[in-house]
């Protein structure tokens, strides 16, 4: 919608709460201050949720990190390692939060210029790029646990009182999106099958 068009989608793998505090068990999580980037969906499912989200910059967390103004933050592994943000982490719940991705788009004009024939090309080609950039993350993501593992972080297993409470949010964070966000009859039996035969 609006002067952009996505033309390509590159995973980045799954996020994981990670923080200087503890996570094991839900009154734990209700005192964490999580880091979120902007005030949008994402943020406001959090405090549906009653989770507590701090507003800041990227380039602010690793020193808001060391003055304790958050305490937490939700990321893939590779990026804890490469915003250094992993030297201020101590548990990570080893549980993925979400699956992050990012979009490649461009704008329409720039779209327009092109013969149907050179935007398909165009398109093939990122979605090759894309596919291996995705691939080599994913790499890079088993890499980055185990700098976390060096540098004495504990990934941790949910006990049987987070595990109940980490359905219970799933179901509420479901409930909370509105209904141009919530996926397709279709699309959702597809996912609950694909989850079942996960469990």
């Amino acid at each position: 919608e609006g002067p952009y068009e996505a033309v390509a989608v590159v995973e980045f793998g799954p996020a994981y709460v990670m923080s200087s505090q503890a996570l094991t068990d839900p009154s734990d999580w209700a005192a964490r201050k999580i880091w979120v980037p902007s005030e949008d969906a994402f943020s406001q499912s959090l405090n549906a949720i009653n989770l507590q989200t701090v507003l800041t910059p990227s380039k602010r967390v690793r020193s808001n990190l060391k003055r304790g103004v958050v305490d937490t933050v939700i990321v893939p592994t590779t990026g804890a390692v490469i915003k250094r943000w992993h030297t201020r982490i101590r548990n990570v719940f080893d549980v993925p939060f979400v699956y992050s991705y990012g979009i490649w788009v461009l704008r329409d004009d720039a779209l327009e210029a092109l013969s149907a024939e050179e935007r398909k090309a165009m398109r093939d080609q990122l979605s090759v790029v894309c596919r291996d950039l995705g691939a080599a993350i994913r790499g890079r993501n088993d890499k980055a646990r185990e700098v976390l593992n060096r540098y004495g972080v504990t990934f941790m297993a949910p006990n049987a009182e987070m595990d109940e409470q980490w359905r219970k949010w799933a179901v509420a964070l479901r409930g909370h999106l509105d209904a141009e966000r919530q996926p397709s009859p279709d699309i959702q039996e597809a996912l609950d099958k694909h989850l079942e035969s996960c469990r």
